[in-house]
């Protein structure tokens, strides 16, 4: 949603705007770059060599939050801490096997090839901006990058018309308890509104 969000309101802007993750559209045809996602490596870093190639400069929506301890608590439901940023490698691995077409392979093959953790630095410091969607955010990549960064943070919206569809068509009253929408991950911590929840007298709706 945030992607085609930022579409819509660039070609109403007069900008030529096209969205591709297969390759089939080349940077040589274009002004700007704008990659999506500094976590998942494996589907963003060959379109930064291919940018760089192209001599395109390059801006970057990280989406990015750390894993590691330290940081609000993640678990699974069984209490194992959740999935640690060195076991993106051998995710990698599995995910280079399991490739539907040749572009998948060769653009799993580049994130191996400069592992998850160079790839995420690489992807940092090519940027000329890092867009994140809070100051929060902005924040973990000051602390991590090696660099200065250039950072505009460019907050998440709301689709104001789905919105205004959604309230006129609730039932009237007013709206009580909690409402938590998202999948069922450990990052999205379900598990931890629970437990906060759970000597309240609130209702919980996931």
């Amino acid at each position: 949603m945030q992607i085609l969000g930022s579409a819509q309101v660039l070609r109403e802007r007069g900008l030529e705007v096209v969205i591709c993750s297969d390759g089939s559209a080349h940077p040589d045809d274009f002004d700007l770059v704008h990659l999506w996602h500094l976590e998942r490596v494996h589907e963003t870093y060959i379109h930064l060599a291919r940018a760089r190639a192209a001599e395109r400069p390059v801006v970057l929506t990280p989406i990015y939050w750390p894993w590691r301890t330290g940081h609000p608590v993640v678990r699974e439901p069984d209490g194992r801490t959740a999935r640690q940023p060195w076991a993106e490698n051998g995710r990698n691995l599995l995910r280079w096997c399991r490739a539907q077409n040749t572009f998948e392979r060769k653009a799993i093959s580049a994130a191996l090839g400069r592992s998850w953790g160079r790839a995420r630095r690489e992807l940092l410091s090519s940027a000329a901006v890092v867009m994140p969607n809070s100051e929060a955010e902005a924040e973990q990549l000051r602390g991590e990058a090696q660099h200065e960064l250039t950072i505009q943070v460019v907050p998440n919206g709301v689709h104001a018309r789905q919105c205004r569809e959604v309230f006129a068509a609730a039932a009237p009253g007013e709206r009580t308890g909690v409402l938590c929408v998202g999948s069922f991950d450990p990052r999205k911590n379900q598990l931890a509104m629970i437990e906060a929840l759970r000597d309240e007298d609130i209702e919980l709706t996931f």
